[in-house]
């Protein structure tokens, strides 16, 4: 008997570890773990039980009890945990699983300490010579008890928790969940049945093999007999497509919802069986290719738009049995796609063609009417941001729609519209139909904006002939906008075409670009230095310039290329290269005992976008070795308020750095004071223009004096810039302002030539 034992509990032990290789290679899941777990205590709990009967001594037969018992313990707890994890159940909390942790840790140091004095139960050897010795548990104390009240404790939790999961789960599963109570019930009943007749072994420790593979089973193979047929069913039943099955004899054995509702039926599925019949017409089922089409139907008084799709059905013998339909329902991606087909090519707010099928629209039509002349009338209106930041976004669209409703009402015939980009339009008309009165009327009616026309909104046209219908339409919208481009600031003109005069200056503007870098590399832009001056005509710095020195035109002022590199991207590069040759006059001035003049360097808009200004500047005069006090930097107001809060935080890293940051044209934006208020600056510059603007010199007056003084309670100082004449600088004098710079002191001049007359 002892032999057999020992046999069949090796065999499990083996069985079990094999197992537990194959669960690592197929799975990492919770479940998989606890069975992995599960697998594990109880092999060790069956190797502990098969030492207890090996003849070796009584400490050995004690120790290996005390294990056997105590791994009996973790076995009922991972038994638990397992059915815990498998119904996704959770019964037990982390406070009640401290204290089950506390409770088998006493039950594990009792089993430790009855190796030596027996205070749970002793051995005892048992057995004949011919079926061998081996030893028994006798002699249970009291403390003996507390071991088995756990056990009995756990295998009663675990009892109600499959019990509960019997009573609440879907009736496929429940088998599942009594196989699994069976397997547990018969190996606590063959320990309850040890306990209370002392057999000679204890046969339960068979059941865990058992039921370690009836879990293993259960958990990784079984699947309940008609779970894949009703899944499969009520999958098939919810599928937003439609389903039709039919035999082979043409009836119609399955439609879901969805098909019901496309073919209009209910119970009755003739209608499904005669379009199926109608659809193969003479042709065999069998010998139909796998196809698809389209088609529609009213559901729900609404038209829906479905994709079908064939597909015969063979057995396993590759015999025909049947075949079906899917049905998938296109309504809603048919409108997705009218949708997304109406944003490519209109804009949303107008509902007037957008730029890309603007230009496509008026190829096709220029190409089908050669003979038609037509021009491109391209609008644009001045200052819209001020409009959307003074009356709201909503008004702003409001003038977008009413420029786009008048450009309807003018329309006739072949006349194409457009809204290119934000307040932006263009119209391809026929030239005969241009009526400049009649347009300049209706320009005139949606011009007033605000409570009683208090804003006049001034909307600049140019317009372009299209004489050549090889040309890009979008580089005629260009040419428009350029002639726009020649009018703006100007009230008496709102309309302007292009002719050769604009011509020639873009190709001018396109020269510039294309020799810009080129011009850098060959040191063609020059140092320009004006100084700035105290009251008494000392200089303290100076404002960097620049001049181009071009082949064959000479020298060039910033008047004529800053505004084209700023329109095409290159400003930045340019400033770039001011602020490199600014770090390195100061490094020489440094380096010949002149370290306290200063130079400023302009900052533009763009700048902010383009470049890191922080780790440019920073970058600059660490690797020239100059004083950042030194470069001094002067942005203008509109700068700042495009992005307000991000760029007047990088003004105040730069003025923690070191830098000292200037306005440069106070005054001439719209919310200088603003500016004022929540910018850290050291200086403002006002230029001598301010007062010339005005009518009212005493008016002029008394607001500069106001900026001057409100500059003074700041600590921030002045200077006067573009003084020319005595009067001008008595002027400013007496006003309080101490900083100067004009032509009235100096000219801007080549570098060498200010340090000969200020050094």
């Amino acid at each position: 008997m002892k032999s057999a034992m020992l046999a069949i509990m090796l065999i499990m032990i083996v069985l079990l570890v094999y197992r537990i290789v194959m669960i690592k290679q197929i799975e990492q899941t919770q479940v998989a773990k606890d069975v992995v777990r599960l697998h594990t205590v109880a092999a060790s709990t069956i190797l502990f039980y098969a030492m207890t009967i090996l003849d070796i001594n009584d400490t050995v037969a004690l120790a290996s009890y005390g294990l056997y018992f105590w791994c009996s313990d973790f076995l009922l707890i991972l038994f638990f945990i397992y059915i815990n994890d498998f119904t996704q159940e959770t019964f037990v909390n982390k406070r009640g699983g401290l204290i089950l942790g506390i409770l088998i840790a006493i039950d594990g140091i009792l089993c430790g300490i009855n190796v030596y004095n027996q205070m749970l139960f002793s051995v005892v050897l048992s057995g004949d010579k011919a079926e061998g010795y081996y030893y028994k548990v006798t002699s249970r104390t009291w403390l003996y008890s507390y071991h088995k009240l756990f056990v009995y404790m756990f295998a009663v939790m675990t009892f109600l928790l499959l019990a509960y999961e019997i009573y609440k789960a879907a009736r496929i599963y429940v088998k599942q969940y009594y196989a699994i109570l069976y397997c547990f019930l018969l190996m606590i009943a063959t320990n309850v049945v040890y306990e209370v007749l002392n057999l000679e072994f204890d046969y339960s420790v068979l059941f865990y093999g058992i039921t370690a593979a009836g879990i293993y089973y259960i958990t990784f193979q079984y699947v309940p007999k008609g779970l894949v047929e009703k899944t499969l069913v009520m999958v098939v039943q919810n599928f937003t497509d439609g389903v039709v099955c039919m035999d082979i004899k043409g009836r119609c054995i399955y439609a879901n919802v969805y098909a019901r509702q496309v073919f209009h039926v209910d119970k009755d599925t003739r209608v499904i069986e005669n379009y199926y019949r109608s659809w193969k017409g003479d042709r065999k089922p069998e010998e139909i290719e796998e196809c698809s089409w389209q088609g529609e139907t009213e559901i729900n008084g609404k038209q829906n738009f479905f994709a079908a799709r064939y597909r015969g059905i063979w057995d396993e013998d590759n015999r025909f049995i049947g075949c079906y339909y899917v049905l998938h329902d296109e309504t809603e991606h048919r409108k997705k796609l009218e949708e997304e087909r109406y944003r490519s090519n209109y804009d949303s707010l107008t509902g007037l063609f957008n730029r890309e099928h603007f230009y496509e629209t008026v190829e096709q039509q220029i190409v089908a009417n050669p003979n038609v002349k037509y021009s491109i009338l391209c609008a644009d209106i001045q200052n819209f941001k001020i409009i959307n930041d003074v009356f709201g976004i909503e008004r702003g669209d409001a003038v977008l729609r009413s420029l786009a409703n008048m450009f309807r009402n003018l329309a006739t015939g072949d006349t194409v519209l457009a809204r290119l980009s934000a307040d932006r339009f263009a119209v391809c008309v026929r030239d005969e139909k241009l009526n400049h009165e009649r347009y300049l009327e209706e320009l005139d009616l949606i011009s007033h904006i605000g409570d009683n026309n208090s804003y006049h909104a001034r909307i600049y046209t140019g317009i372009c002939p299209i004489r050549n219908i090889k040309t890009p339409i979008s580089v005629y919208c260009d040419r428009a906008f350029l002639a726009i481009e020649s009018i703006k600031g100007d009230y008496q003109q709102s309309i302007a075409y292009y002719d050769d005069e604009l011509r020639k200056q873009m190709l001018e503007r396109q020269h510039m670009v294309s020799d810009f870098r080129s011009a850098i590399a060959k040191q063609e832009f020059r140092l320009y230095l004006q100084p700035q001056v105290d009251e008494q005509g000392t200089m303290l710095g100076a404002e960097a310039l620049v001049r181009w020195f071009r082949p064959v035109h000479g020298m060039m002022l910033p008047e004529e290329f800053v505004d084209v590199f700023e329109k095409s991207g290159l400003i930045s590069a340019m400033d770039q290269y001011v602020w490199e040759l600014a770090c390195k006059e100061l490094q020489r001035w440094k380096a010949m005992g002149k370290e306290q003049y200063y130079i400023s360097v302009n900052v533009s808009p763009k700048d902010f976008y383009f470049l890191d200004i922080y780790t440019t500047l920073t970058t600059l005069v660490e690797c020239y070795e100059i004083d950042p006090d030194k470069l001094r930097l002067e942005i203008t107001e509109t700068s700042v308020m495009k992005d307000a809060n991000k760029h007047l935080a990088l003004i105040d890293d730069l003025r923690t750095y070191g830098f000292r940051v200037v306005m440069d044209d106070f005054g001439r934006g719209y919310s200088s004071l603003n500016m004022l208020q929540d910018m850290n600056l050291d200086a403002i510059k006002i230029d001598m223009e301010f007062l010339r603007r005005n009518e009212d010199p005493e008016r002029s007056r008394m607001i500069l004096e106001m900026v001057l003084n409100l500059a003074k309670e700041l600590d921030i100082h002045v200077v006067t810039e573009g003084v020319e004449q005595k009067d001008q600088l008595q002027y400013m004098q007496e006003l309080g302002c101490t900083l100067f710079q004009g032509y009235y002191f100096a000219k801007p001049m080549p570098v060498n030539q200010f340090e000969k007359t200020y050094f």
